[in-house]
């Protein structure tokens, strides 16, 4: 059960925050104009408050998903889990999500266009598509990690903490000095 959840996750839910984050970050979808664009304040505080929002909406995504997915479960499939194994596999998931869902950002960023997010869901399908043919290409996962069932092969919170701040990082500057 637990196996095929991932799945759905893996094809539904990165591509939904991908989706979210790549089209609020395009010129169209964008509101920026509406503030003063003289002060540089508004641009900083424009996009935290963006980015904090974008945040927010991803975990209610993924926890109204994980409660879905632990209802039914439970309810009709007798599935019976660990807890600590479950928060720590869906605190890897949203993780994961939020780095897609900012490399997402980065390449509507650079390139404007609705579809740019289409790049961050490549990377992802490009790593599964690695982990299927070849497990020695571990260097991939370093900058783009996978969701697995199995804890040992994902490189753990901190390493994808470190990625996510990274990937912040990245778009708020890219943000901020975008002309």
């Amino acid at each position: 059960y637990l196996a095929s959840n991932i799945l759905y996750y893996k094809l539904v839910m990165i591509n939904l925050i991908c989706f979210i984050w790549g089209s609020s970050f395009t010129n169209q979808n964008n509101s920026y104009h509406l503030l003063i664009t003289g002060y540089k304040d508004m641009k900083v505080k424009f996009i935290l408050s963006k980015l904090i929002l974008l945040v927010f909406l991803s975990i209610i995504i993924i926890l109204c998903n994980v409660y879905l997915m632990s209802f039914f479960g439970v309810i009709w499939g007798n599935f019976i889990f660990s807890f600590k194994n479950v928060c720590e596999l869906f605190l890897n998931l949203f993780l994961i999500c939020l780095i897609y869902g900012l490399l997402s950002s980065m390449f509507s960023l650079v390139f404007n266009h609705n579809y740019a997010y289409f790049m961050a869901v490549g990377l992802f399908v490009l790593g599964e598509l690695i982990k299927d043919g070849s497990n020695s290409f571990k260097l991939y996962y370093v900058f783009f990690p996978l969701i697995s069932t199995e804890l040992v092969d994902s490189f753990g919170v901190f390493h994808l903490l470190f990625l996510f701040i990274i990937y912040f990082i990245f778009v708020f500057l890219g943000y901020v000095y975008k002309k």
